[in-house]
């Protein structure tokens, strides 16, 4: 069972990582300030030395929400993965929930739905929730299949491996002394989702559950939806090869069946 202290004022920190994201950053933080919980929460702003004017909108609501809002902004783009890094040492709170400055949550009980659930199930050591994939450029939207009749879905760290069946930061909540406990190295890697799911679900394993709570924003300028369907393929599979060796290899039969099946698709593309 993962130790969890019961004495923290802030329940919930709200980390919304951003970078010249001026489009879309209001959205997402009045998403935020929208939750109706049953215990304070805090917003957090970490913005990546943004050149678009993203920091003025976040100082904005900063300043008219003093006691709730806090903004970072690193003084040299670090890039996503060490602003990550930053962002989750100013996170005060017993629980960590991810909001991406492109994406935006859409059910105000989205915080207290998922940390009543990891105050219920202390073992797990994070739990996310079922999205709407929002395509602007192609102006559609998706929302993702529940195929079975249970309350929740268990993920383990097998199951990710073979596939990130997560798939977006902004539907997940963390316990952070599960966060505490990840290496430090694992910062010096380019990290997405996946990778980062995959660390977590080795401190106790993952909970899916069926509400809809936010919406994962794709465009042409995200950082990962931006890129050619080529790109990706070809980014993650390099990126397999450097989480294989930080993973210690444990998990090595299942990256190469992952492998396979990118290959695959570089094939048909």
């Amino acid at each position: 069972m993962i130790s969890v202290k019961s004495d923290i004022k802030i329940k919930v920190s709200v980390l919304i990582i951003t970078y010249n994201q001026s489009r879309f950053i209001e959205k997402a933080i009045k998403s935020a300030l929208l939750q109706k919980t049953t215990f304070k929460y805090e917003i957090i702003v970490m913005d990546d030395s943004s050149k678009d004017g993203t920091l003025n909108i976040a100082n904005k609501y900063r300043e008219k929400y003093p006691d709730q809002i806090k903004v970072f902004s690193n003084i040299n783009n670090l890039g996503i993965t060490k602003n990550y890094k930053e962002g989750f040492k100013k996170c005060t709170g017993e629980y960590i929930a991810i909001l991406e400055g492109d994406d935006y949550w859409i059910s105000r009980r989205k915080l207290q739905l998922e940390s009543d659930f990891l105050d219920r199930h202390t073992g797990y050591s994070a739990v996310f929730n079922r999205f709407v994939v929002y395509n602007t450029i192609y102006n559609t939207k998706q929302t993702q299949a529940w195929n079975n009749s249970f309350s929740y879905e268990t993920i383990t760290t097998k199951k990710l491996t073979l596939g990130n069946v997560i798939g977006n930061f902004s539907a997940c909540m963390y316990r952070k002394v599960c966060v505490n406990k990840l290496k430090s190295s694992l910062y010096d890697m380019v990290v997405y989702d996946w990778m980062f799911n995959i660390a977590i679900s080795e401190k106790g394993p993952i909970a899916y559950l069926p509400q809809i709570c936010s919406v994962y924003r794709v465009h042409s300028k995200g950082k990962w939806s931006g890129k050619s369907e080529r790109s990706k393929i070809l980014m993650t599979l390099k990126l397999i090869d450097k989480y294989n060796k930080f993973l210690g290899f444990k998990y090595d039969n299942n990256f190469k069946i992952v492998k396979k099946v990118i290959y695959n698709e570089l094939i048909k593309s």
